[in-house]
């Protein structure tokens, strides 16, 4: 042990005669670890986590081919989607994604923003909840909030609006995603 205690004191001494080159070495170093933990983190993400979704594992895409035209993967068209849906036997559910962008021109200068169309039992399938905001309707956006908030700012809502809202929500007896929202207990907590 004394050894290397006698190794770890000669190289200081040699790093502080040379403080250029002891710089040198402590950025390398701190780029080297800072490269292997961020390629790590991504590896880790990306090939060793499962996906968050239920049962990963059974999870396929379906897509069409046109050999003529020599294209192997074409997304489906909504009828024909909705003719699979009808007609399988293989699989246990089928929802749809098609990804596209719009743009969107609000006086200044135009911005492209990408976004998705999906069928509504994508999120149930998945076994995910999606965060739901807003008024409900037929239809519904995906939401990039970060490129929301930089485009249009911060939405600004008084607490007596909030309060509004929720009032009226429940008054009209609206759905509330199966959560128990403990508007009948009148005990103060929540």
């Amino acid at each position: 042990m004394d050894a290397f205690f006698q190794d770890v004191r000669y190289a200081l001494r040699t790093l502080a005669k040379s403080p250029g080159f002891a710089l040198i070495v402590i950025i390398c170093l701190a780029l080297g670890i800072g490269v292997n933990t961020a390629i790590y983190s991504v590896v880790d993400t990306a090939l060793v986590q499962p996906f968050p979704f239920a049962d990963p594992e059974q999870l396929v895409i379906l897509t069409t081919t046109q050999p003529r035209n020599q294209v192997e993967r074409l997304s489906v068209s909504y009828p024909t989607f909705r003719d699979w849906q009808a007609d399988t036997k293989s699989f246990t559910e089928l929802a749809a994604i098609g990804f596209g962008s719009q743009t969107l021109q609000d006086g200044t200068e135009p911005e492209r923003l990408e976004g998705a169309s999906i069928s509504w039992n994508l999120f149930p399938m998945l076994g995910v909840a999606p965060v739901l905001v807003g008024r409900e309707t037929d239809t519904a956006w995906l939401v990039n909030t970060g490129a929301a908030q930089r485009l249009f700012g911060r939405p600004e809502v008084t607490l007596e609006t909030m309060i509004g809202w929720t009032a009226d929500w429940v008054s009209r007896r609206m759905p509330s995603l199966g959560k128990d929202t403990h508007f009948d207990v009148r005990d103060g907590n929540y």
